[in-house]
């Protein structure tokens, strides 16, 4: 099945339209960071060792973010720390969940240097970025831009110019120089870039694997923002394909197992003459 593509209009059009008819926004938010959850336990071994360290906005990225973190601390031996950019509202049931789990918390009020911030991720094996989702607007807000400088001075990485070319060229460079570096792990989309346009703030901090929910998003496949992405994961968190708003999504991403599906198959005597012809449609300023 082709990987659907939704601009975050047509997200909140799905979300709306799940919203009781399949399952409410605190079940998505739920099954989200559930999803998050597996799917980093099947890209990393998860020892006692393990210090995974969160960072978490005040959003429903924040609340993800919160979802997994307690889903990890149930289910495996983890050691889990969260780093909150603000605080989360006194009826926030994630948040009081995570507190009456006992997971230590930092307030980013209480770490005005930000040299708490700086020695988790000192210590962390990986980071959870949790600070924004798809309705974030650029530029990023001064005390977010700070927070995210420290975490990318902690993870030794060189600054990310504005560009498809160097932003992959530097990415690629840190992570060649620091072998040790934290697994930086985002969810729906890393801090800093704008899910529809591509475009990317200069203190995006750039991840090795991103889940995407329900849909991938525009902006995660444009450049400049593609090179923050990382391995991208889209989990439908049971949302069904006969949904009208998600079925009617008319853009997809063509992977390798899309387009091996449309190939016949071929017989074993078979030539370059007789594999058919493809007709391809592009455009370029020329």
């Amino acid at each position: 099945m082709a990987i659907k593509v939704a601009t975050i209009r047509e997200m909140r059009e799905i979300e709306a339209a799940a919203d009781g008819a399949v399952f409410s926004y605190a079940q998505m938010m739920q099954k989200a960071g559930e999803a998050a959850s597996q799917t980093l336990q099947r890209r990393i071994t998860i020892t006692q060792s393990t210090q995974i360290t969160f960072l978490i906005g005040k959003g429903n990225n924040g609340g993800d973010g919160l979802v997994m973190a307690l889903d990890l601390a149930l289910n495996t031996p983890a050691r889990i720390h969260l780093y909150l950019l603000d605080p989360r509202p006194k009826d926030d049931l994630n948040y009081q969940a995570v507190l009456d789990a006992a997971l230590p918390v930092t307030l980013a009020q209480d770490d005005e240097k930000g040299g708490m911030l700086a020695a988790l991720v000192r210590e962390s094996d990986v980071i959870v970025d949790a600070l924004f989702g798809i309705g974030l607007s650029l530029p990023l807000r001064e005390r977010a831009a700070q927070l995210l400088q420290v975490v990318d001075r902690s993870l030794g990485q060189k600054a990310v110019e504005d560009s498809a070319f160097s932003a992959l060229a530097s990415i690629d460079r840190a992570r060649k120089a620091a072998p040790t570096r934290p697994f930086v792990f985002a969810l729906d989309c890393p801090s800093g870039i704008d899910c529809d346009r591509g475009a990317a703030d200069p203190h995006t901090l750039a991840a090795d694997a991103t889940i995407s929910f329900i849909a991938a998003k525009p902006g995660l496949l444009t450049f400049p923002a593609a090179g923050y992405v990382g391995e991208l994961v889209v989990s439908d968190i049971g949302i069904p394909a006969s949904l009208p708003a998600l079925r009617q999504l008319r853009t997809a991403v063509v992977d390798r197992a899309f387009a091996k599906s449309l190939l016949p198959r071929r017989p074993l005597d078979g030539h370059k003459g007789s594999f058919g012809k493809v007709m391809i449609v592009a455009g370029s300023p020329n």
